[in-house]
């Protein structure tokens, strides 16, 4: 995998769900945040060579809110 993907449930479903690739980590940040929002359960997020971002990293993302997309 070269990209990275929110792993995630649904509201209705308890099956894991993978995103469309994202093609950095800050992308599938706000991806999760927009899952979120839909109500749905972010599990993990998988980039490159196995790495994953940390259950804390993608908490602190959602809850801040903002578009940080922008940044350096």
């Amino acid at each position: 995998m070269t990209d990275w993907v929110v792993i995630y449930r649904t509201s209705l479903g308890a099956r894991e769900t993978r995103s469309p690739s994202a093609p950095t980590e800050r992308r599938a940040l706000a991806q999760a945040r927009t899952l979120h929002m839909q109500g749905c359960e972010v599990l993990r997020i998988k980039g490159p060579d196995d790495s994953e971002v940390s259950e804390q990293r993608i908490n602190r993302w959602i809850a801040d809110g903002r578009d940080r997309l922008d940044l350096p």
